[in-house]
C-alpha cells in the first residue's frame, strides 16, 4: 500500500571534510544506466549545515547524562569539547569533479581544485592545467552545472582554531 511519507536526516557529528556525490546515472530493471543532466545549484562558499545538525544539548540533556551515563561528567565534558559536535557548521568548496560524457562506461573526468597557497582555482584536464576564477566563468562553464559530479568541502575553523 502506498503512503505519503517524509524522510528526515539529522547529522550528529560534523566532519572536517565533506564529500557530496550527485547521482548522475539512473537505471531501472528494464533499462540500462542513463546520464542524469539536471543542473544542481550548490554554494562554493558558506554551505551552512547548521539546520541539519543535531541541536546543542539542553540543560535537561546534560543532567540526564550526568545522572545516568557511566562517568557522566567526563562524558559530558568530552561531548562539549568535541569539535564535530559543536558549531559553526560552515563549509567551503575546495574541489569539484566533473563528468563529461553520456554513459556510465564512457566519458571524461576533469578536476577543478582551489589552490590554497596561490589563492586561485585550477582546472586539471589530462595534461592541461589552467588557472581560473569561478566568478569570471560564463553560465555554461560555471562549476555548478550539469557536469558537476562530486563536490569536496572543508569546514571553516571557528575562532580559536577549532571547527
Amino acid at each position: 500500500m502506498e503512503r505519503e511519507a517524509t524522510k528526515k536526516i539529522t547529522i550528529t557529528r560534523a566532519p572536517e571534510f565533506l564529500v557530496v556525490h550527485f547521482k548522475r546515472f539512473s537505471a531501472s530493471h528494464t533499462e540500462k544506466a542513463r546520464k542524469v543532466r539536471t543542473p544542481i545549484e550548490f554554494p562554493l562558499h558558506g554551505l551552512d549545515l547548521g539546520p541539519f545538525v543535531l541541536p546543542p544539548t539542553t540543560q535537561e540533556d546534560e543532567d540526564y547524562i550526568i545522572a545516568h551515563a557511566k562517568d557522566g561528567p567526563v562524558q559530558l565534558e568530552a561531548l562539549k569539547a568535541d569539535p564535530a559536535m559543536n558549531g559553526p557548521y560552515i563549509y567551503n568548496a575546495y574541489a569539484v569533479m566533473r563528468h563529461i560524457g553520456s554513459t556510465l562506461s564512457s566519458g571524461h573526468y576533469i578536476a577543478m581544485v582551489k589552490d590554497k597557497f596561490r589563492g586561485c582555482w585550477r582546472q586539471f584536464n589530462d595534461e592541461r592545467v589552467t588557472d581560473f576564477d569561478p566568478a569570471n566563468l560564463g553560465r555554461n562553464d560555471r562549476l555548478q552545472n550539469e557536469q558537476a559530479y562530486i563536490v569536496f568541502y572543508e569546514r571553516e575553523r571557528a575562532s580559536g582554531g577549532r571547527y
